[in-house]
């Protein structure tokens, strides 16, 4: 047995949580754009979040940004001092991760650009689905979230490398 048909019956077997099928299906060549169709609405609200916890700075983030891990650890922090709010299962990536919006979209869109529609004011997410290393803070995450996961993200930045992967356009009505 392949890899990639491991991958496959593993994601089956954890009920194919949306960074498993993603990275199963563009490991298996799909390369169609990743849209809001391929995530949940629990996802696509967390998404939302996201990009409203970097615009209450109005003085760099109003219409645009870049959402880096960084965003994704102050907005745990947040969730965790904020009643009301869903606990974070954990805020590094592993098998863990999947059990929550924050973790799925974090192992699934990682960083990512986004801008707001000037006619809708929907919020229009763009990226590569690609696996490039990044910084040596996440390096080490990626490293010690242990196995299976570091095996896993290994062979996807082998197979999927910066520029190989899938455009991701995603629409948010604000």
């Amino acid at each position: 047995m392949d890899i990639n048909s491991l991958l496959t019956s593993l994601s089956s077997l954890i009920g194919n949580p949306t960074p498993a099928k993603t990275l199963v299906d563009t490991l298996n060549g799909d390369r169609s754009d990743i849209t809001e169709k391929n995530f949940t609405s629990e996802e696509l609200d967390f998404i939302k979040n996201l990009i409203k916890q970097q615009q209450q700075n109005p003085d760099l983030y109003t219409t645009s940004g870049n959402i880096t891990y960084d965003d994704y650890h102050n907005y745990a922090r947040k969730a965790a001092r904020t009643k009301g709010t869903p606990l974070v299962v954990s805020q590094y990536p592993g098998l863990t991760s999947l059990f929550d919006p924050f973790g799925r979209i974090m192992t699934t869109l990682g960083q990512f650009k986004w801008n707001t529609d000037p006619t809708s004011q929907d919020y229009l997410i763009t990226d590569n689905y690609d696996f490039n290393w990044g910084s040596a803070s996440t390096n080490r995450e990626y490293l010690t979230a242990g196995w299976p996961y570091s095996a896993i993200r290994a062979h996807a930045g082998d197979k999927i490398p910066p520029g190989t992967g899938r455009s991701v356009k995603i629409r948010i009505p604000k």
